[in-house]
């Protein structure tokens, strides 16, 4: 079973990224300061980062 996790998050880390996105998305809920500074400072660079990570996964899946 560990090996199964080790591999899947070896492979797919872009899963991991998109459910930080989806805890921030839910923290921006909130009308205040502190959550446009969340969103300017981590949500918009994990947005990022995921569609990249999501763009090498898939670069890798076509090239096998």
């Amino acid at each position: 079973m560990n090996s199964i996790i080790h591999k899947f998050w070896l492979k797919h880390p872009s899963t991991y990224v998109s459910l930080v996105v989806f805890a921030l998305a839910a923290f921006m809920a909130q009308p205040t300061i502190a959550s446009v500074l969340v969103f300017i400072f981590f949500l918009a660079p994990a947005l990022v980062l995921n569609t990249w990570l999501a763009r090498q996964e898939g670069r890798n899946l076509k090239e096998k």
